[in-house]
C-alpha cells in the first residue's frame, strides 16, 4: 500500500478544526503530530467558504463563551503565536422584526453586563449607520461594537505555521481508507498512500466526519451537512468598507462589505453531501426574493460571483467533541453548524485537553449521544 508512519496524534482534516488542534496539541508537547487533509491545501472547503463574521451578541447560550474565547484570541494572538492582524472590529448589528424586539434586547441587556459595548438602535438609528438597510421591514437591531470580521486565510495558515515550528507534519492528498482498532483501541490509519501506526486520532473532517466515524467503527454520532450560499456583489459605489455586518435574523439574510462591494448571503440552508461546493440556481432566486423584501435599497446589485460550502450540525445544536464513547483513542471534533472560524481557538484547545484527560463540556461532549443520554433536537441558527 506504500509507506508506513508512526504518530502520536493524527489529525483527519486540515480546516480550522484540524488546524486549531494542532495548534493546542504541539503547544501542549506532543512531539509527533501528523495532519491528513484529502485536498492539495488545507482550508479548501467550509473553512475557506464562510464570511469571517466573528459574533457573540446572538450565540447560543452552550456556545458564548468559546465564541467570546475566540474573539479575544484573534483580537489578542498568544506570544507564541505568528505575528499578524486576524481579526478586523467593524461592529455588527443584528436586527428583526418585532417578534424579535424582546429578545433582541435582552441580547444587548446580557452583552453590556458582560462589558461589551452593545447598545439597541432604533429602525432609523440602523439606517444612519447603515442605509443599506433603508426601507426595511426591521423595528430596530441589537449592535456591538466588539463584533468583526477575521482574516480567514490568515488565520488558518497561522494555526498551521504555529504547529509546524513545534513538529507538526501535513500530508495533503492523503484520502482515509479505514481506522484500525483493537480491543476497542485506536491503533492507526490506513490511507491511499499508505498506513499510520497512531494511538490517537482526532476527527476534524467537517462534513465528512459521520462517514470517517463509521469507517472507524466509532459511535454513531448523528450529523448532517446543509449547504449555504454566499454572493459576492458587484461594486456598489455607495458601499461604505467601515459599515458594520448587518444580519435580519426575522427573515435570515446577511451582508457585509467586501470591497468594492458586498458579500451577501440568503441564509439558505438545504441538506447536502460533501464536497456540496456547485452553486445551486435556486439560490440566487432565494437572494432576490429576501432582498427585495429586507432590503429593497439591494434590489438592482449585481452579483459577481457565487460561493457554495457546508456547514455541518449535530441534532441539539452544539459541537462533539472529545472521546468516542465507544472507542478509545479517537476524539470527535465536529458539528460547529458554521461556527468553527469563530470557536476555532476554543474548539481546539478543548479538543487538545480532551486528548490529555480532561472531559469536554458536558453540552457538547460526544458521549451525550449515546442511548443513556440522548441530544434534543432543536432549531440551529
Amino acid at each position: 500500500m506504500g509507506a508506513s508512519q508512526t504518530a502520536d496524534v493524527v489529525i483527519i482534516g486540515g480546516g480550522f478544526a484540524g488546524a486549531a488542534a494542532a495548534y493546542h496539541l504541539t503547544r501542549g508537547g506532543v512531539g509527533r503530530v501528523l495532519l491528513l487533509e484529502q485536498e492539495d491545501l488545507p482550508g479548501r472547503h467550509s473553512s475557506g467558504r464562510n464570511a469571517g463574521i466573528v459574533r457573540h451578541l446572538i450565540a447560543k447560550p452552550d456556545h458564548l463563551s468559546l465564541a467570546l474565547e475566540g474573539l479575544r484570541f484573534m483580537e489578542h494572538p498568544p506570544d507564541d503565536f505568528p505575528a499578524g492582524r486576524y481579526f478586523e472590529r467593524t461592529g455588527a448589528v443584528a436586527m428583526g422584526g418585532a417578534g424579535m424586539e424582546a429578545e433582541l434586547r435582552a441580547a444587548v441587556d446580557a452583552a453590556r453586563a458582560r462589558g461589551s459595548g452593545a447598545d439597541w438602535l432604533t429602525a432609523k438609528e440602523v439606517e444612519r449607520l447603515v442605509p443599506a438597510t433603508a426601507g426595511g421591514t426591521f423595528v430596530g437591531g441589537a449592535y456591538a461594537d466588539d463584533e468583526g470580521v477575521a482574516d480567514i486565510a490568515a488565520l488558518l495558515d497561522a494555526f498551521l505555521r504555529a504547529a509546524r515550528a513545534r513538529g507538526l507534519r501535513v500530508q495533503g492528498r492523503s484520502r482515509v481508507i479505514a481506522i484500525d482498532a483493537r480491543g476497542g483501541r485506536v491503533t492507526g490509519v490506513r490511507t491511499d498512500e499508505g498506513t499510520v501506526s497512531t494511538p490517537v486520532v482526532v476527527n476534524a473532517a467537517g462534513a465528512w466526519a459521520a462517514e470517517v466515524g463509521r469507517r472507524a467503527g466509532a459511535w454513531p454520532v448523528p450529523l448532517r451537512s446543509l449547504k449555504r450560499h454566499m454572493m459576492v456583489t458587484a461594486g456598489i459605489p455607495w458601499v461604505n468598507r467601515s459599515w458594520p455586518a448587518v444580519w435580519d435574523l426575522t427573515h435570515e439574510v446577511y451582508f457585509r462589505p467586501e470591497p468594492p462591494g458586498l458579500l451577501i448571503s440568503p441564509c439558505d440552508a438545504f441538506p447536502s453531501e460533501p464536497p456540496g461546493d456547485t452553486p445551486d440556481a435556486e439560490a440566487l432566486d432565494l437572494l432576490a426574493e429576501k432582498v427585495s423584501r429586507c432590503f429593497p435599497r439591494l434590489r438592482d446589485i449585481s452579483v459577481a460571483s457565487v460561493i457554495a460550502g457546508l456547514r455541518t450540525f449535530s441534532p441539539d445544536g452544539n459541537m462533539v467533541l472529545g472521546e468516542d464513547p465507544g472507542l478509545q483513542g479517537f476524539f470527535w471534533c465536529a458539528g460547529f453548524g458554521g461556527n468553527g472560524m469563530t470557536l476555532s481557538p476554543a474548539l481546539g484547545r478543548i479538543v487538545a485537553e480532551s486528548v490529555f484527560g480532561q472531559p469536554p463540556p458536558a453540552a457538547h461532549a460526544a458521549r451525550r449521544f449515546m442511548p443513556s443520554s440522548p441530544a434534543a433536537c432543536s432549531p440551529c441558527r
